[in-house]
């Protein structure tokens, strides 16, 4: 398995949970509903289910 190192971060603070908790970033909600995942997860089925065409 690939050891992948320990970043080295000058900046970084330990948080808690709550400390964590309270961050917000934005205000917006989540861009990609349940629905919009789903649609593409078929719109993706229905790629692969189509025959490959010569030069794609």
């Amino acid at each position: 398995m690939k050891k992948i190192p320990e970043p080295k971060l000058k900046s970084a603070v330990e948080l808690t949970p709550a400390q964590m908790n309270s961050i917000h970033f934005g205000g917006n909600h989540t861009v990609l509903t349940p629905e919009q995942l789903e649609g593409l997860v078929n719109a993706k089925k229905q790629q692969a289910d189509e025959p490959q065409k010569p030069g794609k």
